[in-house]
């Protein structure tokens, strides 16, 4: 039940992190922000990923907490940001 918990909240954050991340991008159109963009992305998941750890210590090990979740937030993340930074920059 934590695993599927921590699953779905990862995805959720991937999703509304896309979106923010594809309205950003859009709005300041440079390489740098691209890159910040990238690396914010990869933060939010280390946080995201250490609090779960904490809070759901007994029931998970540390790389548990890490790698569940992975596939689903890059991949949600991705596919957000293509997708709505395409319709901000149509727009």
């Amino acid at each position: 039940m934590a695993l599927d918990a921590v699953y779905w909240t990862k995805f959720v954050i991937g999703l509304g992190y896309g979106v923010l991340a594809a309205w950003l991008a859009a709005s300041n159109q440079t390489p740098l922000m691209t890159y910040l963009l990238i690396i914010g992305a990869a933060f939010l998941y280390v946080i995201v990923a250490e609090i779960f750890w904490r809070l759901f210590d007994k029931k998970l090990r540390r790389r548990q907490s890490y790698l569940n979740g992975l596939g689903g937030y890059a991949g949600i993340f991705l596919l957000v940001w293509i997708l709505m930074y395409n319709l901000f920059v149509g727009a």
